[in-house]
């Protein structure tokens, strides 16, 4: 048998050997590709016709963030797209349909909320001597139930003259222990709670006229497993004056990352601009909180100890890793114009293949076992 013949055997044995643990390694190490379609449509009556406009912002955030991907604007004015090398679905999803606004906004403290609208009931008091004071009576009831009753109870006495704000002082009396947000209420009477702080006469007769957001639902679940509690905020209304107000325009970038802590968080990164206000925001909000909000919900809302100077900062929020790469991208481009609503998404799965450098590997295998096994042969028929 020729020389050649006899090496090409014991490489094809090696190269194959090679083959069959890359392939071993590969399933079990590199995780699933998917290519995925997704449909799209701006959410809203108001968002009609505005297909065009998300489109190629949607684009550059799955191209920015290493997707490849195909977009088309279909007939009915939805938007499909068919994303590539797909890994993370959470971050596509993300990616997709969250709009990004992001504001920074200086917030109140529970005492500066409780004088408020103690200064609007002496208003209110002095327009009627006869209004008194009715007190929420102790019950077992747990967060803003005891706002409602008390609500109910002074709906049913409008006859008597009595305050409309005095709920509203008796819900933060009891909010115990609560530093950043000015309470913890359900979810189910949020609606009911913004109705009455939005009153005229808690508005008007006010020292400030705050604006009101949530925060996440936090992780007290029910029964069912769901959460059913939020934190409310206060912010500053007026954004008007320089220093009250920092948002998209104002940013850089943002990244993933992971804190002192071990807490997964967004880092933020300030233009020159945005440094500026930085500074004065927190030159002029000592002792208070930021709510930093993104999309109208309050992600976190810290206490400043003093001047910050510097192009950086940090946004937590119990994230996942998936979520706080997904919000890094959409905060280091321009938000969405409107929210976008998914409407089906399909996904792929592709087969597992071998890249340049694994086919460099087999192929290096058995050239080198191919020139091992013909050395060694013409070794052995020089010695016979």
């Amino acid at each position: 048998m020729n020389r050649y013949v006899k090496a090409l055997i014991p490489a094809l044995i090696v190269a194959a050997g090679t083959y069959v643990y890359i392939i071993s390694v590969l399933n079990k190490k590199r995780p699933d590709n998917y290519i995925g379609t997704y449909l799209i449509k701006p959410a809203g009556d108001v968002a009609q016709g505005k297909t065009d406009r998300i489109v190629p912002v949607i684009q550059k955030r799955l191209e920015h963030a290493g997707y490849p991907v195909m977009a088309r604007v279909l007939q009915d004015g939805t938007a499909e797209f068919t994303v590539q090398k797909m890994i993370d679905t959470v971050q596509i999803i993300e990616l997709l349909t969250k709009r990004g606004v992001l504001q920074f906004r200086p917030g109140y403290t529970k005492a500066e909320l409780f004088t408020n609208l103690e200064k609007a009931r002496a208003i209110l008091l002095a327009e009627n001597s006869n209004a008194k004071r009715q007190p929420v009576a102790d019950t077992p009831l747990s967060g803003i139930d005891s706002l409602v009753a008390a609500m109910e109870k002074t709906e049913k006495k409008q006859e008597k003259n009595e305050p409309e704000i005095d709920p509203l002082l008796d819900f933060f009396e009891q909010q115990n222990g609560i530093t950043n947000s000015i309470g913890l209420l359900n979810i189910r009477d949020t609606a009911r709670l913004r109705s009455l702080l939005n009153r005229p006469e808690v508005r008007t007769g006010s020292l400030f006229d705050p604006e009101y957001y949530y925060g996440e639902a936090i992780d007290k679940p029910n029964n069912q497993g769901i959460a059913t509690n939020v934190y409310l905020y206060a912010v500053n209304r007026d954004t008007n004056r320089p220093g009250t107000l920092i948002e998209n325009s104002d940013l850089d970038g943002a990244q993933m990352d992971i804190d002192y802590t071990n807490q997964v968080v967004v880092n933020i990164t300030f233009n020159g601009h945005g440094a500026r206000l930085w500074a004065k925001m927190t030159e002029e909000n000592i002792n208070k909180p930021i709510a930093m909000i993104i999309d109208g919900e309050v992600m976190t809302a810290p206490i400043v100890i003093g001047r910050i100077e510097g192009r950086n900062t940090s946004i937590s929020g119990n994230f996942t890793p998936a979520e706080a790469r997904a919000l890094a991208e959409v905060l280091s481009l321009p938000p969405l114009p409107v929210q976008v609503q998914l409407l089906s998404a399909k996904l792929q799965k592709l087969p597992k293949t071998l890249s340049t450098k694994e086919i460099l590997t087999i192929l290096g295998a058995f050239v080198l076992a191919f020139g091992i096994g013909l050395f060694v042969i013409k070794t052995f028929e020089q010695n016979k």
